[in-house]
């Protein structure tokens, strides 16, 4: 089982040393943990299903690869960060919420299920947005509305 995570592990980290920006890193890593996985499922369903029972057992191979995962997108994250090209807050936050957004691709237990979601490049340009500095991709800023004090939202707290 080890074996099997680590080849998916070393996949990522791999691809994410293979692009010039962030984003093109962060594409490539996930795009490779996706393929992996959608590969094994029509290749060797058998070992698929191991990999899936694992995850859903919490098994420490899966638990260490969940975090080698968490690792590599947190450090291309960071990297983004401090060139510009993504907006700031805490990159193992960031590298959490895209990863969670991005389960369906990428957790093997869900691989099958794509009726329903939208492509991964989708997907992927969707996460982008979410993560970008909109300083270092030129856009304007978004517009300001002012709303009455009497309307505005009243915490409870």
């Amino acid at each position: 089982m080890t074996e099997l995570l680590e080849q998916v592990s070393m996949a990522a980290a791999s691809a994410a040393r293979s692009g010039r920006s962030g984003l093109e890193r962060l594409n490539a890593a996930l795009s490779a943990i996706s393929r992996l996985h959608e590969d094994r499922l029509a290749n060797d369903v058998r070992l698929h299903e191991l990999v899936v029972a694992a995850g859903q057992a919490n098994w420490l191979a899966s638990l260490s690869h969940a975090d080698r995962l968490r690792g590599v997108v947190r450090s291309i994250i960071a990297a983004g960060q401090l060139s510009g090209e993504f907006r700031g807050g805490s990159p193992m936050a960031l590298a959490c919420c895209l990863l969670d957004a991005m389960d369906a691709y990428l957790n093997p237990s869900r691989i099958k299920a794509t009726a329903l979601r939208p492509a991964f490049s989708e997907m992927m340009r969707f996460c982008a947005k979410a993560l970008g500095n909109t300083t270092f991709a030129n856009t304007a800023p978004p517009q300001l509305i002012n709303i009455p004090a009497d309307l505005r939202y009243k915490s409870a707290c």
